[in-house]
């Protein structure tokens, strides 16, 4: 892959973020690359930038949420461009590399020593009882939830599988969670949903604090179409969108989900052990200090 139109999204309000961007150019400069598109994600909050041309690389400086804004500009245009994302966050398991070993991957991505993850879109097609609808491409999670103030909301949940639309439930809880592999990771692992393998297409559905216990996460095969629509009206209900695109919803509208055609170009290490970014985010190989423990080495 020949790598010379090069995008920069980036996290402005990071300490030393203008001396990192400067060395960045600089290495691209003897990489005989440009800068073609450069953006602060702040400035994202309003309509998302449609790209005049095509570019070979997006390049990201900040955490998942960062990565996210940068999904939203390339399913905005025309053009499959892959991404790679540098962590300037916390936990970041889309952007997996560290500030330290930027250099260093960036000059594999050069050297063509690297693999490309394409990674499931969601469709959401949202129908407003009172407007017409509207189409969005989702990379994490679909996520219906109450305001604070509000009482339990009800969901009904339908899939459609073979042109036959088949009732599911309707969850009473706090909200709903629809996830990509991707996302799996994100708000739905705290909301107890599974960890799906990136790129095992499917869906999750997971309810946030079920009244009913027995509501469990659900895994769909991606060729489904899953229907939403709040049970009963219910004042201040939100739908948000990969946590950036949010909307007050009615009993009436109709919210759609189905797997896009397109999909999200990862560049990812040749290498890369899966298993061994999740040990590495989620801190499962740190020991923990039990009582026992602290028995045992105050009786020594």
């Amino acid at each position: 892959m020949l790598i010379r139109k090069i995008g920069i999204i980036k996290k402005s309000n990071v300490k030393n973020l203008d001396i990192l961007v400067n060395e960045l150019k600089s290495f691209l400069t003897k990489k005989n690359a440009t800068v073609n598109f450069e953006i602060d994600v702040e400035s994202l909050e309003g309509d998302t930038p449609v790209l005049q041309e095509p570019l070979d690389l997006i390049i990201v400086l900040g955490g998942d949420g960062t990565f996210l804004s940068a999904t939203r500009v390339v399913l905005k245009s025309s053009y499959d461009i892959p991404i790679v994302g540098v962590n300037l966050g916390k936990i970041g398991f889309l952007t997996e590399i560290s500030v330290e070993n930027m250099f260093y991957n960036l000059e594999k991505i050069f050297n063509n020593d690297f693999a490309i993850e394409e990674r499931m879109i969601i469709n959401v097609n949202f129908q407003p009882s009172s407007n017409s609808f509207q189409n969005y491409s989702v990379f994490n999670d679909v996520v219906i939830n109450k305001g604070a103030l509000a009482k339990i909301i009800g969901i009904d949940t339908y899939i459609e599988y073979c042109s036959k639309k088949q009732f599911v439930s309707t969850f009473f809880a706090d909200g709903l969670i629809v996830a990509t592999p991707s996302g799996s990771t994100a708000y739905n692992l705290a909301a107890g949903g599974p960890i799906v393998y990136p790129e095992l297409d499917s869906f999750i559905l997971t309810p946030i604090a079920p009244h009913t216990l027995s509501n469990r996460p659900i895994v769909l095969p991606d060729n489904v179409t899953i229907h939403l629509q709040l049970h009963e009206d219910i004042d201040r209900v939100f739908l948000t969108l990969d946590g950036q695109v949010g909307f007050r919803l009615n009993k009436g509208d109709k919210i759609i989900i189905s797997k896009s055609s397109r999909k999200i170009k990862l560049i990812t290490d040749k290498n890369k052990n899966y298993f061994d970014i999740l040990r590495i985010k989620l801190g499962w190989e740190e020991r923990k200090i039990t009582s026992l423990d602290y028995d045992k080495k105050h009786k020594d």
